[in-house]
């Protein structure tokens, strides 16, 4: 009986030692670093290091479907390697990992993932117009313009969007521009701009351009405040307003230094005009909440767009004042 106890632990002394010798051999090569998502096209890095300086080291990448590259072997005497690979345009997108082997030094592996690049997103002005204003300061004009942008992509949000409205004479001479920068547009999405734009010149607005350009785009995840009952209401003595609702749909404030935009269409779907402003207030997630633009009703009856000259109005709400404080939670890049 003692016999055989003593046998029995003999075994177990043998086990532990070689599962412990296994396990020191393996911790000889660690992976140092793998690059975490790559594009097929795209280089991959690999490091790794291994407590015997002197070796050769084989890496190998396994993906989907049982695809195996081979990268080179590589010999050092101070025990660090690196891979510089690029990637195969016609291996499996999805889950992979790279292997590195250095002989009796045993292995390491790690996983990363081959993802297809997003595409750029297509945003386009969908229309615009304006309309200038019948009154004048001194040599000073002002405009009441719109624009709608329309993002193409089915399913790719596009980020950081720069707009430049610019207006010109009869001559084609510049009168006066405006730029503005809208956080994003989801995708297969609509935004209205609207806005004022002021001129130091008395010049008579012939025709509006209007150039668009896109900071990133990045796989559909992006929403908007949604918009509702919007109107054009006269109260009788001539005077016009604006207004709607929106509603957070984030789990953050929205800012009260965020923008809203109308745009104002005429009876045959042409853009006449429009505007912006600040919501004034933070608008707690889930909430809705009026806006109005009264401020603006003298301009808008009196010496931009008539009343009678709008069948529509048309509204967005950018929710975020810089991308490092979006409630939107928008990315940097795409």
């Amino acid at each position: 009986m003692r016999r055989a106890s003593t046998l029995t632990l003999v075994l177990i002394v043998m086990t532990l030692g070689i599962t412990a010798t296994a396990a020191a051999i393996q911790d000889r090569v660690r992976i140092a670093l793998l690059t975490p998502t790559v594009s097929p096209g795209g280089i991959l890095t690999l490091r790794a290091t291994n407590a015997q300086h002197t070796s050769n080291c084989v890496a190998s990448l396994h993906g989907p479907s049982a695809t195996v590259l081979r990268l080179s072997t590589h010999r050092s005497t101070t025990g660090k390697f690196e891979w510089q690979y690029r990637m195969p345009t016609g291996v499996p997108v999805g889950k992979w990992s790279a292997v590195v082997s250095c002989g009796s030094s045993g292995h390491a592996s790690k996983d990363f993932s081959l993802m297809s690049p997003t595409p750029a997103a297509q945003v386009v002005v969908a229309t615009n117009g304006f309309t200038q204003s019948n009154f004048t300061s001194g040599s000073e004009t002002a405009i009441s313009y719109g624009v709608v942008l329309q993002n193409k992509s089915g399913n790719v949000d596009a980020l950081g969007i720069s707009v430049t409205v610019s207006f010109v004479d009869t001559l084609g001479r510049s009168v006066t521009s405006n730029e503005t920068t809208v956080t994003g547009i989801p995708a297969d999405g609509n935004f209205y701009l609207g806005g004022l734009a002021a001129s130091n010149v008395s010049l008579t607005v012939a025709g509006m351009n209007v150039t668009v350009s896109v900071a990133s785009s990045q796989a559909h995840r992006l929403v908007l405040p949604s918009v509702s009952g919007m109107s054009l209401q006269s109260d009788g003595f001539g005077d016009e307003s604006v207004s709607g609702t929106f509603t957070n749909p984030y789990q953050a404030p929205i800012p009260s230094d965020a923008n809203i935009y109308v745009v104002y269409i005429g009876p045959q779907g042409n853009v006449v005009g429009g505007a912006s402003e600040t919501a004034g207030a933070a608008v707690e997630p889930g909430h809705s909440v009026a806006f109005g633009f009264s401020d603006l009703s003298s301009w808008i009856s009196t010496f931009f767009v008539q009343s009678s000259s709008v069948s529509s109005v048309q509204s967005s709400v950018d929710p975020c004042v810089s991308f490092s404080s979006c409630p939107a939670q928008v990315p940097a890049s795409g």
